[in-house]
């Protein structure tokens, strides 16, 4: 398997390096033991004569070290044989960051796959001593490689054990590779499944008819434990995995909402009132929570607010008279849905507590029947600022107010201490996938943050403009001037004075919030235009860039916006 990376003459280097580690945290990232790998750097008197440097990534197999993947700075080499043979200047490449031409260099990443499946099976393949003198055959496989995930195995195959481990098997394959075995002795398929690399299976045996309790016993070391939380699984799977992502805040009876779920379909409702131009990504947990419980089989009825969108309903001011009645029509809806349409479970923000209490409460008088509430988190950053919002404003849903490229940014920007949390609200990817992609530090959880991106900007635009802001992030970042997705803005050129520098016009355009900001980004190399970075910032030097009917500016390694000049009025 090849990969061929273009890079700036200039870069190669860095791109080198960037790749050797990226390919080496790859291995690690699939539970290579770090002990058994190395890097192994080609001598001068090793290389091509094509070749600036290269580098192998070797692993300890039982017979010895052995290259598992190989990269390349393979420069302009290849480029320039093709143009040679062909007789066609094809691969002079017009930079117009740089404004530039040159041939690109190539990195190369060649990765053998049937030498990293045997690297894989022989870094996990062990053979253990047992206390009784026998020996325990163990493929001790990374989680993402195991080909099952999760074992059930009924104690026997009768007495309804069987059916019940069928059912948990099903609660559960959404989220993992599952197997069922029920042939041979338990300790015999304790084995079978340790010999194929299967890192828990759960025993199902009598007590789990009576509490629901299962054995959870784990391969790597083969302690069994007593565990009841797949019992929601089959009573409520709905409000399990809403507690699993991270979703519930509080819950009116619990047990009794429990109950009524595991019954089939139920009808739920969730208010929203179009205060707004748009929802915001603020707005969106109440509506992925209801998707959630649409599919596990219940029916969402969602109420668009007339009279209570007039009135609002703002938590940060006290209650005026008017807003006293917001609560009021709030519960005469539930009501009234109680009565329509058996609607027995409201859902919403959990700045909505209140509100759904009383239609509780309402509905108890007058029907005197129960109904139930079930209400989310607000949703904040790790720095404790409002999801959704930035310097600039809301995260918008409207394409109009918010592109997909944007929204991408935002979601790829989004710090360490969130992607996972945001990966289970925002995304409708597995918990065991999220928690495992996680898990990791670097360069993987960059990964995770790409994905996060991807999926949220999917989820709200569809797969195409995910595609294309994914994109155009990548091409940016790696300088190669593709910028379909980049915000734009217009300026008039008589809107900018002749006083005004270039930390001023960052200000202006967006770019930074403060001129403080937009200082010590400066100061610390961070600010560039049009791919150079911003050595001079007078008013002299902004007059001199903005000389062309455009200019490209950028914060960082992200963050871009394009700026068209308008000079009908100059």
């Amino acid at each position: 398997m090849e990969m061929q990376f273009f890079t700036r003459p200039t870069e190669d280097e860095e791109w080198f390096n960037f790749w050797k580690e990226h390919r080496y945290s790859f291995y690690q990232g699939i539970g290579i033991n770090s002990k058994n790998l190395r890097f192994k750097e080609h001598g001068k008197e090793e290389l091509a004569h094509y070749a600036k440097s290269a580098c192998d990534i070797e692993y300890k197999f039982p017979f010895g070290w052995q290259e598992i993947e190989g990269i390349h700075n393979r420069c302009d080499y290849d480029l320039k044989r093709h143009m040679e043979y062909s007789g066609k200047q094809v691969f002079n490449y017009n930079d117009p960051q740089t404004q530039q031409s040159y041939i690109p260099y190539v990195i190369e990443t060649s990765a053998g796959l049937t030498r990293a499946f045997l690297m894989a099976l022989c870094d996990a393949y062990e053979e253990e001593k047992l206390e009784n003198e026998e020996t325990r055959t163990v493929l001790k496989l990374h989680p993402y490689l195991a080909p099952i995930t999760v074992a059930f195995l009924p104690l026997v195959k009768k007495d309804g054990l069987d059916e019940l481990a069928r059912t948990l098997r099903w609660e559960l394959k959404r989220d993992f590779r599952t197997d069922y075995d029920h042939s041979g002795a338990i300790g015999r398929r304790y084995r079978r499944q340790d010999e194929i690399g299967t890192p828990f299976c759960v025993t199902v045996d009598y007590e789990s008819l009576q509490d629901k309790t299962v054995t959870v016993r784990r391969r790597d070391d083969m302690r069994q434990t007593t565990k009841d939380f797949l019992r929601n699984k089959v009573v409520s799977s709905a409000l399990d995995l809403l507690e699993e992502r991270g979703f519930l805040s509080q819950i009116t009876h619990p047990k009794e909402l429990e109950g009524l779920l595991s019954q089939g379909e139920q009808n739920f409702y969730v208010g929203i009132d179009p205060t707004g131009s748009s929802l915001h990504i603020g707005h969106l947990v109440p509506i992925l929570a209801a998707t959630h419980l649409v599919q596990a089989g219940h029916k969402a009825i969602f109420v668009v607010g007339g009279a209570t969108a007039l009135i609002g309903d703002p938590s940060e001011t006290g209650l005026s008279f008017l807003e006293f009645n917001y609560q009021i029509l709030q519960s005469y809806d539930f009501l009234t849905l109680f009565e329509r349409e058996n609607c027995r479970l409201q859902i919403g923000g959990e700045d909505q507590w209140g509100n759904i209490v009383a239609g509780i409460d309402l509905i108890r008088r007058v029907k005197a029947q129960q109904a139930y509430g079930m209400t989310f988190k607000l949703v904040t950053r790790s720095d404790g600022k409002k999801m959704g919002k930035t310097e600039k404003g809301a995260i918008f849903l409207d394409v109009n107010l918010t592109s997909p490229y944007e929204m991408y940014q935002y979601w790829r920007n989004v710090s360490d201490e969130d992607v996972q949390r945001f990966l289970l609200l925002y995304t409708f990817l597995p918990v065991q996938e999220i928690l495992l992609a996680t898990k990791q530090k670097g360069q993987a959880l960059n990964q995770a943050k790409d994905k996060l991106a991807y999926e949220a900007v999917k989820l709200i635009h569809g797969e195409l403009k995910a595609k294309e802001a994914q994109q155009a992030a990548r091409s940016l970042f790696s300088g190669n001037g593709r910028e379909g997705q980049v915000p734009q803005l217009t300026l008039r050129v008589s809107d900018i004075s002749s006083e005004m520098n270039i930390l001023d016009f960052c200000v202006m355009i967006g770019l930074c919030s403060s001129k403080g900001e937009a200082r010590r980004i400066w100061e610390g190399g961070g600010l560039y235009a049009e791919g150079k970075r911003v050595e001079d910032i007078s008013s002299q030097c902004l007059t001199t860039l903005l000389k062309g009917n455009s200019v490209l500016m950028r914060q960082g390694k992200k963050k871009y916006i394009r700026v068209m000049l308008d000079k009908k009025e100059a």
